[in-house]
């Protein structure tokens, strides 16, 4: 699991290098409602890669069944590698919904950062 998840940071820290802010966006929260929604936009981009990371558990575990048909213990693994992905699946689409609810709800307005072309 270690290395799977090693394997993992090398994918987000690209995603780190490019969340500089554009030059005209500042770069801290003028009033509260600001800062909930830099809360609330940070929540909506880490919520798409930690669903991913639940889709590929479930897939991990699901391979892991077929594979090992025969073995009743990696068959078991399998199980339950299946198991928690698709609780890990739902409460990731749950709290994204919930998110999004509270951004349309309070009024909370969330802006994508531009990226610099140049």
């Amino acid at each position: 699991m270690k290395g799977l998840l090693a394997h993992a940071m090398v994918f987000i820290f690209p995603l780190f290098a490019m969340a500089q802010l554009s030059p005209g966006t500042p770069r801290s929260p003028s009033d509260f409602g600001d800062f909930i929604s830099m809360i609330l936009g940070f929540i909506s981009y880490l919520i798409p890669l930690l669903i991913a990371i639940g889709l590929l558990v479930f897939l991990w575990g699901m391979a892991k069944f077929i594979l090992h048909a025969e073995e009743d213990e990696k068959r078991e693994e399998g199980r339950q590698l299946m198991m928690w992905g698709a609780i890990g699946l739902f409460v990731m689409v749950s709290f994204w919904g919930l998110t999004k609810i509270l951004l349309g709800t309070f009024g909370f307005e969330f802006r994508f950062p531009r990226l610099r072309t140049s």
